[in-house]
């Protein structure tokens, strides 16, 4: 029960474990076959690792040989593991009376570690690894179930009742002191403007027209006539 809590193994997994399987030092961590054949290695807790150091040394088989065995030696089926979860779970339920109305599955225990993985605030991508999941889509679900998370989000919301912040612009000397992208050098043409009004001769002088009124005036264009055939 403590290997499937701290690594989250699917039954199935923990029925095909070997012993050669198992390394307890100096990093404890398991090479598990899981879904479609597919390879993945597990790291240990250091309790957990300590146990099966014991009970490794206690089993005294080969390296091919079931972690779990029964008692002639063969793995474990899965209603065997079922029928030992109840039992234990009856056992614990007098010390926990919230076990007492609740089915304990094994499957239950391989949700418990991707929770207990999410109250240590481990990145899901590292829980999707760690379970296995072909797609961290499926992994998405224990960030659901997470209430903690869902109350901190609700702390780092503002209470009902607080005044709404308002925009402040800066002020003309911040505006002044920091120079605009936009702005172009005197004698440096705009392209939105039309020609007429960005017409400079060499000289650097407006060669538009100064009229009485001291405004300036735009000389007309002038029309070409289309040549006689």
């Amino acid at each position: 029960m403590l290997t499937a809590v701290t690594t989250g193994l699917r039954v199935a997994e923990l029925i095909a474990l070997r012993i050669g399987d198992v390394t307890t030092s100096p990093t404890g961590h398991i090479r598990v076959l899981g879904k479609r054949r597919k390879n993945r290695t597990t790291p240990l807790k250091a309790e957990t690792a300590t146990v099966l150091s014991d009970w490794l040394h206690e089993r005294q088989g080969d390296p091919n040989d079931p972690v779990f065995p029964t008692r002639q030696g063969r793995a474990l089926s899965q209603d065997a593991i079922t029928k030992l979860l109840a039992k234990h779970t009856s056992t614990a339920a007098d010390h926990c009376p919230s076990l007492a109305g609740k089915h304990v599955t094994p499957h239950i225990l391989r949700h418990t570690n991707p929770m207990l993985l999410q109250a240590e605030h481990v990145d899901i991508a590292t829980i999707a690894l760690w379970l296995g999941h072909e797609s961290i889509k499926t992994t998405y679900i224990y960030q659901h179930a997470n209430q903690d998370l869902k109350q901190e989000a609700i702390d780092r919301t503002a209470t009902i009742g607080t005044p709404p912040g308002r925009y402040q612009p800066p002020t003309r000397s911040s505006r002044s002191s920091t120079p605009s992208r936009l702005s172009r050098p005197a004698n440096h043409p705009d392209p939105h403007r039309s020609r007429e009004n960005n017409a400079v001769n060499p000289s650097g002088r407006d060669n538009r027209k100064v009229g009485k009124s001291g405004e300036k005036r735009v000389p007309p264009r002038v029309r070409r006539r289309p040549l006689s055939r």
